[in-house]
């Protein structure tokens, strides 16, 4: 039945999740090197034979996982399929943080996640922010704290929230509390967070951001990661 075949591709892309390929730190387990047929994960599934495509066309929620892990032509596509099922939105660091010692030789493709496709995708993020299931951003600017929280109201489908500064990006500065001002984020359903240490966060009734996380159950805060060298 499709229903059962359903169930078996939602445990397949949990094994095979599709992978950015401009994001180093998706690169595949114990492939130093993965195409970009590898890349792509569950997806792959779809050509094996004409009912698991038409099955797998119409699984909304597994191209809402994967929509932010596309090149801008087929993440359109997954965007549509995903209908209004909630979002994984995946916003990685904007540079390749390996020291070019590492990284020659490393992969043919490069890693790093080209500013305009950085931008794309944090428009994105703002654009359907009322659909996030997960949040996953490093090293956002000021603006794009407030641009991406501007209707705070509208996050009762988020069920994660990560927030990390890596400064692996130098060229985007650190924001300040002051350049936050007072930014409340109200997400009653996040029941898990991971926090960087070194987000700007609110003093009592001062500038910076502030987390309302009722059911929250499990927290993980790390240390600031230093540049390479």
């Amino acid at each position: 039945p499709d229903d059962v075949l359903y169930l078996v591709f939602s445990i397949v892309a949990q094994a095979e999740p599709v992978r950015g390929i401009h994001d180093i730190t998706q690169q595949i387990p114990g492939i130093g090197n993965p195409t970009y047929y590898e890349c792509l994960g569950w997806m792959r599934l779809s050509a094996v034979c004409r009912r698991w495509r038409v099955i797998l066309l119409t699984s909304a929620q597994l191209w809402a996982e994967a929509v932010f892990y596309l090149p801008t032509e087929i993440s359109s596509l997954a965007l549509d399929r995903s209908v209004m099922a909630p979002l994984s939105v995946h916003i990685p660091f904007g540079k390749d943080p390996l020291p070019a010692s590492l990284r020659k030789g490393e992969s043919s493709k490069d890693w790093g996640l080209p500013h305009t496709h950085r931008r794309r995708l944090l428009s994105l993020a703002v654009t359907h922010a009322s659909r996030m299931k997960k949040l996953h951003v490093t090293d956002l600017a000021a603006q794009d704290y407030k641009n991406i929280f501007a209707d705070a109201s509208s996050l009762d489908h988020l069920r994660v929230l990560a927030l990390r500064r890596s400064y692996y990006d130098m060229d985007t500065p650190a924001p300040t509390r002051e350049d936050l001002g007072h930014l409340h984020v109200s997400a009653p359903n996040v029941h898990r967070a991971y926090l960087s240490a070194a987000l700007p966060m609110a003093i009592k009734d001062g500038p910076g951001l502030s987390l309302m996380l009722p059911g929250l159950r499990d927290l993980t805060v790390t240390t600031t990661l230093s540049k390479p060298k």
